[in-house]
């Protein structure tokens, strides 16, 4: 199965701080990731896939599908390069070799420490929630240009995630009774 990439590496390595020298299958592993539990998890399955068959089938920038297209652009991509790098950054300094695993440093070049990293995955972790939620948003705000964003009922196929932040907080008491984010399509408006 062909897998099929909604941004590329070399426009990942040019709007993020990752350097040009950064192997493509580690950029691509990242991606597909970032692709497979983000992206879909904040589309949904069908509006997901319909995105995918439109850029597979080379039909994402006809005219009919300029909403499609759009979308694409101003908030697939953005989310993406995000969560890409969210993906990419532990596997840039720790390796899995058969002897377990190891970190990589070079002579010209000092590695930074878990907690540096850690920052850098959680500052590209806040940028990609943003974008997750301006996506939504931009859904919630379309959903009738888009009808397969409401149109997930088979067991294989995620409903879209409504809140895009993470966080130790329990906020159940955040919506009326009669808001239920998961039996869609109900439609919140304050």
């Amino acid at each position: 199965m062909n897998t099929i990439y909604l941004i590329s590496t070399d426009f990942l390595k040019q709007n993020t701080p990752l350097n040009d020298n950064v192997a493509d299958y580690l950029l691509n592993s990242a991606i597909r990731d970032a692709q497979t539990i983000n992206l879909q998890q904040t589309m949904g399955t069908k509006l997901y896939r319909k995105v995918l068959d439109l850029v597979e089938n080379g039909t994402i920038t006809d005219e009919i599908n300029a909403k499609y297209k759009y979308l694409l652009d101003e908030y697939i991509q953005p989310m993406l390069l995000q969560w890409s790098v969210v993906y990419a950054l532990p596997h840039l300094r720790y390796k899995a070799m058969n002897i377990g695993v190891v970190s990589q440093s070079s002579d010209s070049s000092n590695p930074v420490d878990f907690k540096e990293l850690q920052y850098l995955i959680e500052d590209a972790r806040h940028k990609g929630e943003y974008y997750s939620t301006m996506l939504t948003e931009y859904l919630w705000q379309n959903h009738k240009d888009f009808p397969e964003y409401f149109d997930n009922k088979a067991i294989d196929e995620k409903r879209p995630q409504i809140h895009q932040y993470t966080c130790g907080v329990v906020l159940s008491d955040l919506y009326p009774d009669e808001f239920h984010y998961n039996d869609f399509p109900i439609y919140y408006n304050r």
